[in-house]
């Protein structure tokens, strides 16, 4: 009787998707939920990476909480973009270095970065401190890079040979979940193309330069952002050329996003035709876990569409 409710309860933890494997799992730590969810992606059944930024809190203002920096402290594999984008970051990362595998996803991956937009109505990246606070904002490269689902397919299959190599004994199931996941990200491909194809070249304003890769995948026409720090407000001058470039642009849109004070954008767009929308590249909403990232871009492509054309998203 013993040996039957033994392995009886060993079958219904197996269905549960608990097994001897999750305690021997690496602790993984990802900086931001739509990186933590495609890491999660990879982990499916195996264990749980720890999500270290809640959702909402913007990867380019973010410090850590003491409970935080003992999470990361713990970890055994830390999975972030790098400390262009997660600038504040940084330094508690690297100081793990040496006990610690390090994923910075920009520079391993081998993704194509794309450079910081300048001139016209992209403000000029020269113009703002190169140190302090504000620092991030002066790197040439733009790192949104988990905004186009070929950048998030190369990140699923780098993380998953780094986990192989680590936890050698769950090695097939990391390269099985990844090959079922870039799977999924080839179909969310297609459906995102067809989603936004009706707004292709219809122009619009972002709140800061977060979207390039979303717009190179996609044929999207942003013409430029209000500001080129999330934290730093335009001047009166700045102000002033936003509003006439609505005026000659044919600006349908300007989107703001979550993280931030909506109030500058209501200002910039008062008196105008310009709409109003919000667009979320770090998913403040959406719950952390595998299916996160394909949660978010279907949002961001709803949104997208809903704010630039009458069209039903």
């Amino acid at each position: 009787m013993q040996k039957f409710l033994g392995a009886a309860l060993t079958f219904f933890a197996i269905a549960l998707g608990g097994t001897d494997d999750s305690a021997a799992a690496p602790k993984v730590v990802a900086t931001i939920l739509p990186i933590h969810g495609l890491v999660a992606d990879v982990m499916v059944g195996i264990g749980q990476p720890t999500l270290l930024l809640p959702p909402g809190v913007s990867e380019h203002m973010a410090a850590l909480k003491p409970s935080d920096a003992k999470v990361l402290s713990g970890a055994e594999v830390v999975v972030w973009i790098g400390e262009g984008i997660e600038t504040l970051l940084a330094k508690p990362i690297k100081a793990l270095a040496k006990k610690t595998a390090i994923v910075t996803l920009s520079r391993d991956a081998g993704i194509t970065l794309l450079n910081n937009r300048t001139g016209g109505l992209w403000e000029d990246h020269d113009e703002v401190p190169k140190s302090g606070k504000h620092a991030h904002a002066h790197h040439d490269t733009n790192l949104h890079i988990w905004l186009d689902p070929e950048n998030a397919a190369k990140v699923v299959r780098h993380v998953a040979a780094i986990l192989a190599r680590i936890d050698t004994a769950n090695a097939s199931r990391y390269a099985d979940n990844a090959e079922a996941a870039v799977q999924r990200l080839n179909a969310l491909d297609t459906e995102l193309r067809a989603a936004l194809a009706p707004i292709k070249g219809v122009p619009f304003v972002v709140f800061h330069d977060a979207f390039p890769y979303l717009e190179l995948r996609y044929g999207l026409n942003a013409i430029g952002s209000i500001v080129v720090s999330p934290e730093q407000k335009p001047g009166s001058k700045r102000v002033l050329e936003i509003r006439k470039k609505f005026e000659v642009s044919g600006a349908v849109c300007v989107f703001t996003e979550p993280q931030y004070n909506p109030n500058l954008v209501r200002s910039l767009v008062a008196g105008t035709n310009v709409r109003i929308g919000v667009l979320d590249p770090i998913g403040s909403e959406i719950s952390a876990g595998p299916g996160a990232y394909e949660i978010l871009m279907r949002k961001l492509a709803a949104t997208a569409r809903t704010c630039l054309t009458s069209a039903p998203p």
